[in-house]
């Protein structure tokens, strides 16, 4: 099927069941915090900042013992946090700002495809790696204008 008109949620969702038989909890609507197990991931696939931060101070206060994969894109540049809630609260908050200093992208950069492409292989690459216990980056960055990369080498374990 199509994805067009689809929630990112919904074809996430579907791509783990298709593709590794891995069931997940899916949330299109408002945020409502779901009884959570130690040690789980949560993955934002999210458009707004506030939302994030708004996640994130819910799950600090209701003490979550996992990790937050929080994968961020605009037009040709992607970043993945991979935030274990146990050591890097602080430095994941430090990560939000007024939704009044993002860029906005032309038209035509705002359509272009492979970001999300990308961002979606790293943050399943992420999540394997978390699953694993193999260590994960705080944070991955990618400048696809100019094929720079960089981690934040402070190293997160679940």
């Amino acid at each position: 099927p199509g994805v067009l008109g689809r929630h990112k949620t919904e074809i996430m969702y579907q791509l783990g069941l298709d593709l590794a038989g891995i069931p997940s909890y899916i949330h299109t609507s408002k945020w409502v915090k779901p009884d959570l197990e130690s040690g789980a991931i949560i993955i934002l696939a999210l458009d707004s900042i506030r939302t994030r931060e708004s996640i994130f101070t819910e799950l600090s206060s209701s003490l979550f013992h996992g990790t937050i994969v929080d994968g961020r894109m605009g037009a040709q540049s992607l970043s993945v946090y991979s935030v274990n809630m146990y050591t890097d609260k602080e430095r994941y908050q430090s990560t939000f700002f007024p939704e009044s200093e993002i860029v906005q992208a032309p038209c035509t950069a705002r359509s272009i495809m492979y970001t999300p492409l990308i961002a979606a292989g790293i943050i399943g690459n992420t999540v394997k790696r978390l699953v694993m216990d193999e260590p994960t980056p705080f944070c991955y960055h990618l400048d696809l204008n100019y094929l720079n990369q960089m981690k934040e080498e402070r190293w997160a374990h679940l």
